[in-house]
C-alpha cells in the first residue's frame, strides 16, 4: 500500500478530516492498530515493525549471584 493508498483509507475512515488534517498522530494510531491485527507493518524507506513474544529470561545480580526473573 503506497502513502496516498493510506492516506485516502484514513480519510474515508475519519470522515471529519481532510487529507490536509491528516497528522502523525492519526497515522501512528492506524498502524499501531493494524499492527495489533496483523502483527507486521512495514514502512518503505525506513523499516519494519513486528509483534514477537519472547520467553522470559532470567537476570541475575552479578554482586549477589541472586536470579531475577523480572525481565
Amino acid at each position: 500500500m503506497t502513502g496516498s493508498e493510506r492516506i485516502q483509507r484514513l480519510a474515508s475512515k475519519y470522515t471529519e478530516l481532510s487529507h490536509r488534517d491528516m497528522d502523525a498522530r492519526t497515522i501512528l494510531k492506524s498502524m499501531g492498530d493494524y499492527l495489533a491485527k496483523i502483527g507486521r507493518v512495514e514502512i518503505r524507506g525506513f523499516g519494519s515493525v513486528q509483534n514477537k513474544v519472547k520467553p522470559t529470561k532470567t537476570g541475575r545480580n552479578f554482586k549477589t549471584g541472586e536470579k531475577d526473573c523480572s525481565r
